[in-house]
């Protein structure tokens, strides 16, 4: 059974699941024996108000540069793996190996470059984790005065995020307008994107909580699917978004601040959505442009929900 060394224990209090610490180790000696180097990933689960639940751990697939002495991941991967899961779920640590204990007898040190990693990720959350694993063991750190400080981690058989957090979901239906000058996707995109942002913003402020359901009432207009459309005027082009969105946030049982963070999922679907309108290409010399966005769903069987996303059926729309 894998271990994790006891250690003085201090707040928070850090849960860890059985399989996720396993995996952890498994990768991290797969990678020692492979090619001798350091290896890198990532742990997932969410934080509470007084503790952290690790409920899997993500292997690094995808190295910028790996040694024995040092690794550093693609930046795209951890993107991923952010965008992969709502808002207050995903990401909570980090982990890497130092493959090389029988040359210094202990090997499970957070070093200088370990400090600064850990310090960076602190400023997002206070309670982000660093573990260092010599493949077989595995010791855990927080930072805490500006210091990485040993934590002894509770293993348990299984972390599932419903155990611990509520579901908050709203729906959201909107249908916006806007007119440009200029003939540019982009142009449009941020155009639309600006003012999406801004009606998302007041429909929060005057947003309702009730149970779990949260009502935006400035945002219900009978709108179904996501597409953008756009068609030449004289002058430039008039186009048209429409989006209807189902956003979900894994908040404490207080359901603290719902209305601000789902304010800010929110933000994240729509920007995702967008990056999607414009891989059909620029409008060139079409007279009428229309793209569907794909949609945006929450899976929840796993231990963590996951967002999934679905690219639309139809193609994009062009005519001359």
């Amino acid at each position: 059974m894998p271990r994790l060394r006891e250690a003085e224990a201090v707040n928070p209090r850090v849960v860890i699941a059985r399989p996720a610490l396993r995996s952890l180790l498994g990768h991290a000696a797969g990678v020692a024996k492979a090619s001798r180097s350091e290896a890198l990933g990532w742990l997932l689960g969410f934080f509470t108000e007084d503790a952290v639940y690790v409920a899997e751990a993500a292997p690094c697939s995808r190295y910028r540069s790996q040694s024995r002495y040092g690794a550093e991941a693609e930046p795209a991967e951890e993107v991923a793996l952010a965008q992969r899961h709502p808002r207050a779920i995903g990401l909570v640590g980090l982990y890497h190996s130092h493959p090389f204990g029988s040359e210094t007898g202990h090997a499970r040190f957070h070093s200088h470059t370990d400090d600064a990693t850990l310090l960076s990720r602190a400023s997002r959350s206070q309670d982000y984790l660093s573990v260092v694993t010599d493949t077989k063991e595995a010791t855990c750190f927080i930072l805490r005065r500006g210091k990485p400080v040993v934590v002894k981690p509770d293993v348990v058989d299984e972390v599932r995020c419903d155990d611990f957090l509520k579901p908050y979901t709203a729906e959201i239906s909107v249908r916006l307008t806007t007119d440009s000058a200029e003939a540019s996707l982009r142009t449009v995109i941020a155009q639309l994107a600006a003012q999406l942002r801004e009606r998302i913003d007041t429909a929060a402020a005057a947003g309702e909580v009730h149970g779990s359901r949260v009502r935006l009432p400035e945002l219900e207009e009978g709108v179904k699917g996501n597409t953008l459309r756009i068609e030449r005027r004289a002058g430039g082009v008039h186009a048209e978004l429409e989006m209807h969105l189902r956003p979900t946030v894994y908040l404490g049982k207080d359901g603290k601040d719902v209305l601000g963070i789902l304010r800010e999922e929110l933000h994240d679907d729509v920007g995702f959505l967008l990056q999607h309108a414009g891989n059909g290409g620029d409008l060139g010399d079409a007279s009428y442009y229309e793209t569907p966005l794909g949609t945006l769903s929450i899976r929840t069987q796993s231990r963590l929900p996951t967002k999934v996303y679905r690219p639309p059926k139809r193609a994009v729309v062009r005519r001359r």
